[in-house]
């Protein structure tokens, strides 16, 4: 079974390879993936272990949302999500894919947002618990808004790849 996955890990990465990156007009001249990673939700440790420097770190999240405009619809390929144009007039589309929480394994928002992790970890207050803990970041693509916020270690997000 294991040598199933490695397989089947290793074509994923060969087709990641191969995908198309779109430039936006960003100024840090950032291409991202046209699509998300296929292979559904990470935890942040699997993202970090498999995609490593590929992953936006939290500045080129904060790049995408502030230059680029944000359409929420629907296509016939992805469903509902945001259609995000660059300066320059290329897209990317950043499907609502969901996620899941760390501490549930159900999937909650489907077809209201999408996130996507970055590779930036970070501290941050915690409200619940009344401490500084440390975080990663995510790009959170919500039917009623765009942000960048701090998730949970292991909860299940999209990946989108930059270079």
């Amino acid at each position: 079974m294991k040598k199933l996955f490695t397989v089947l890990f290793m074509y994923l990465m060969a087709m990641s390879a191969n995908a198309q990156y779109v430039d936006l007009g960003l100024p840090s001249g950032t291409l991202w993936k046209q699509e998300n990673e296929s292979a559904g939700f990470f935890s942040y440790g699997e993202a970090i272990r498999n995609f490593g420097d590929k992953l936006p770190t939290k500045a080129q999240c904060e790049e995408l949302k502030k230059y680029c405009t944000w359409n929420w619809g629907w296509t016939s390929k992805y469903g509902e999500g945001y259609t995000v144009t660059g300066s320059n007039g290329n897209q990317i589309f950043i499907p609502a894919l969901s996620n899941r929480p760390a501490e549930a394994n159900v999937v909650y928002n489907e077809g209201r947002g999408g996130w996507i992790w970055s590779s930036t970890y970070e501290e941050f207050y915690d409200a619940g618990e009344d401490r500084k803990v440390p975080m990663p970041c995510a790009l959170m693509c919500a039917s009623h808004c765009v942000d960048v916020i701090n998730c949970r270690v292991g909860s299940g997000l999209s990946v989108r790849l930059v270079k």
